[in-house]
Parts: C-alpha cells; structure tokens; sequence
C-alpha cells in the first residue's frame, strides 16, 4: 500500500511541477469592494488557495476521526462495563446453582397421614 501511495505522490507532485512551469505568468488580482490590487504569478493564485482548502479539509477530517474515536472508546467502555455485569450475575448465577444442588434433601416425613 505504501508504494501505491508513493507512486500517486509523484504523479501529483509532477502535475504539480509541470502546472507551475507552464503558469509562471502574472495577473492582476483584485477583490471588487477593496481598493488594492496585487500582481502575482498564476500558479500561485491557484495552488495557494488550494492548498488552503486542503489544510482546512484535513483539518476538519481530523476533527471528525477524533469525535469518532472519543465515541467508540466510550463504547467500548460501556460494552466492558456491561460484559463486566454479566460475567458477575453468570458466576452468582452459578454460586446459587451449586448451592442449591449441594443442599441436603429433606428426609421423608414420619407421622400418620390424614385424609
């Protein structure tokens, strides 16, 4: 798996690579309601905010993996306590059982019988 993944890795690198060289051009950028505008080469008005979105996404997907995990081990405690409970009534269960068939059977009764 870590070859596939090294083997993406390149070729998105050289994507990369290449985009930059064939974009070295400048432009103009300007947000409409500021009054500034900036002269920047092309590629960097692209790879800057993608780069960005890709922090901020690996950021927020983070975030969810660590809820998920907190989640989960919450869980698994939950599920430990409940198996814990069971495996305590199971040997009650079994400590009554033993002690009822170790109890001793009551004799017959001597006496008439009336009916």
């Amino acid at each position: 798996m870590g070859l596939l993944w090294r083997v993406i890795a390149f070729v998105v690198l050289l994507v990369l690579v290449v985009f930059t060289v064939t974009n070295r051009g400048t432009v103009n950028f300007s947000l409409w309601p500021l009054p500034w505008t900036v002269d920047i080469s092309l590629y960097l008005l692209v790879l800057v905010p993608s780069l960005f979105g890709l922090l901020v996404g690996m950021v927020l997907v983070g975030v969810g993996r660590a809820a998920m995990q907190l989640r989960a081990r919450r869980e698994r405690k939950q599920h430990l306590d409940v198996v814990r409970d069971l495996e305590q009534q199971l040997a009650q269960a079994r400590a009554e059982i033993t002690q009822i068939r170790n109890a001793p059977v009551p004799g017959p009764v001597s006496g008439s019988v009336s009916g």
